[in-house]
């Protein structure tokens, strides 16, 4: 579970965020359409399901690399919050956000 969380943080994962789909070689990705690199998605099943396996991995372990992991999802799940305080279905971290 390790080694699979810290593939997912270092190789998969966009400063924290995910899309729903890769391909093997992580030359594609997909949320509800084709994602450029810098896409995260906040619509089941992206980034808060990931924070959510993470902090599930966290109680069940203690071990707080699942709880960094939560962190960096959070952290930019707050990045690409509205000022009105909801969210879109995804987010592109590509410029100013």
């Amino acid at each position: 579970m390790k080694q699979a969380t810290l593939f997912m943080t270092e190789k998969v994962s966009y400063q924290g965020g995910y899309v729903w789909n890769y391909l093997p070689d992580m030359s594609r990705r997909w949320g509800e359409m084709e994602a450029s690199p810098t896409m995260i998605w906040i619509q089941n099943p992206g980034t808060p399901a990931m924070g959510h396996l993470f902090l599930d991995a966290y109680h069940a372990t203690g071990d707080e690399i699942y709880y960094q992991a939560a962190q960096e999802v959070a952290d930019v799940l707050i990045q690409c919050q509205h000022a009105s305080g909801g969210w879109n279905y995804m987010a592109d971290l590509a410029g100013e956000y």
